[in-house]
């Protein structure tokens, strides 16, 4: 902070804010007159620090009293700071002012020396409206249109981080942390201190663990506890820009809630059984029928996620296939325009849950040798009924009509169906089992782990804890074993 004959200035580079006040006459003249003195100016800069940026050291400081450091090139400024006292009759009224916002505020201050040779920026902020001292100012600050402009792109761009589909969890996330702090009475913005700041959210953990924040008043599982700690730390990153999380000590409660919490149970993969009474149960006479057939061929044999082809209710991904990402092609590469010529179809992806940054890829299989359950036939009828119905090209393919996308409910309940008839628990199938059943049937033929999670675009390796074994591959294991072992 300085002040000159000019104005005052103070800056606080943590918020890359500032403040800055001309003088006016009325005050030049007291200046001029030896009534506001250099020591006095100096001082009311650390009264206007206090009184404009209270809000911003309570968050940071949580449940700790904050305690704030002013840098001053003036002396005078520092001990009358410091000691809340001087003889000068106006610094005992902005003393006044000090004790007033640190006892409202719950706040301390302090002040220090800075060299005046070291002061430059706050030097040229108080005289910047005289040269050279502009022309140095505007060197190191932004113009506030450009300033609040930038800082709309940035905060933009953050907000790109997150997935659209994750955006609304984060955020529903955040209005729970702060609901829950507000109860308790607690700061939802932590120190950075991961000591300071642990057992917190080891106490929002146990009550996500024990009551949850839905009207069935059941608990939230370790797995949605952890991803709701780190929804909580993004937020910190994002305005605070530091992590926030758990203490190795109190992450052993996130175990023990694992071990005494019922398994949660992964829905189980589709089988060919299943399909083939999806395929019986089916009307073909009917186009929702032939679409939703199209559809579920298409999520099995490309092991596609849900929100690739599916709509949720009125929301379809940016990134769901469109016709414009089908080719059907020939032996020999070339677009076909009769279904007997097809050999390969290939789905260019423009994008999914994984892959954050849109890089795309494609994936291309030829016919399955079945003629009820191949993938170049139903991407045909897909491609040709998206036709029929002139949707726009790059509309998404898996249409009944125009007004109406294939719903993710319309598949579940189609699956779930198909496993109570082959006498399968409906409650262990939804649509995940499309692609895990695919993932599961490549498994087994006999496919590579590693090129399964490949075509699958996996990043991670979840797709081993989706795939399921036959039992005709490990019930001859021992007996591998066995003769592998033998002189």
């Amino acid at each position: 902070m300085d002040a000159s004959d000019l104005g005052l200035a103070v800056l606080n580079p943590g918020r890359k804010e500032f403040i800055r006040v001309q003088f006016d006459t009325e005050e030049q003249i007291r200046i001029s007159n030896g009534e506001f003195s250099i020591n006095v100016r100096e001082h009311l800069c650390n009264a206007l620090a206090l009184w404009t940026w209270p809000q911003h050291w309570e968050s940071i400081a949580s449940n700790r009293v904050p305690h704030v450091r002013f840098w001053s090139d003036n002396a005078s400024a520092v001990a009358w700071c410091n000691k809340l006292s001087s003889l000068c009759t106006t610094s005992q009224e902005i003393n006044r002012a000090i004790g007033l916002g640190e006892a409202v505020f719950n706040i301390r201050i302090s002040a220090a020396h800075l060299p005046g040779s070291t002061n430059t920026m706050a030097d040229a902020a108080s005289r910047s409206w005289t040269e050279p001292y502009s022309t140095t100012w505007s060197n190191f600050s932004v113009p506030s249109g450009l300033e609040e402009s930038l800082q709309d792109i940035l905060y933009q761009l953050q907000a790109k981080s997150l997935a659209a589909s994750s955006s609304a969890k984060y955020s529903s996330t955040w209005k729970q942390w702060v609901h829950w702090c507000q109860r308790m009475q607690l700061q939802p913005w932590l120190p950075e201190d991961r000591a300071q700041h642990s057992y917190q959210l080891a106490l929002f953990a146990v009550f996500c663990w024990k009551f949850g924040f839905g009207n069935t008043g059941r608990g939230n599982s370790a797995s949605t506890i952890l991803s709701k700690i780190c929804h909580i730390s993004w937020h910190h990153q994002c305005q605070l820009g530091f992590n926030v999380g758990l203490l190795p000590g109190h992450k052993l409660a996130i175990t023990g809630m694992r071990r005494i919490s019922e398994p949660n149970l992964r829905k189980q993969p589709i089988t060919i059984a299943m399909l083939r009474e999806i395929h019986r149960s089916l009307d073909f006479s009917s186009i929702h029928d032939r679409v939703l057939w199209g559809a579920t061929v298409m999520g099995f044999f490309y092991l596609l996620r849900r929100s690739e082809y599916l709509a949720q209710g009125k929301r379809v991904q940016h990134y769901a296939i469109s016709r414009a990402d089908v080719q059907l092609t020939d032996r020999n590469h070339q677009p076909c325009k009769r279904l007997a010529m097809v050999e390969q179809a290939t789905i260019t992806f423009r994008g999914s849950k994984a892959d954050q940054f849109g890089e795309g890829t494609s994936r291309t299989l030829g016919r399955s040798g079945a003629t009820w359950l191949c993938p170049v036939q139903a991407l045909w009828f897909l491609v040709q009924h998206h036709e029929s119905i002139r949707a726009h090209v790059n509309s998404p393919l898996c249409q009944v009509t125009t007004n109406h996308v294939l719903q993710v409910k319309e598949v579940v309940m189609t699956v779930k169906q198909a496993a109570t008839a082959v006498g399968q628990n409906p409650d262990r199938f939804g649509s995940h089992s499309l692609r895990s059943g695919g993932a599961t049937a490549l498994f087994n033929a006999g496919v590579d782990s590693l090129a399964v999670k490949k075509f699958g675009r996996w990043r991670s390796d979840a797709v081993e804890v989706y795939t399921v074994l036959k039992v005709d591959l490990t019930s001859t294991l021992a007996e591998k074993m066995f003769n592998s072992s033998r002189d």
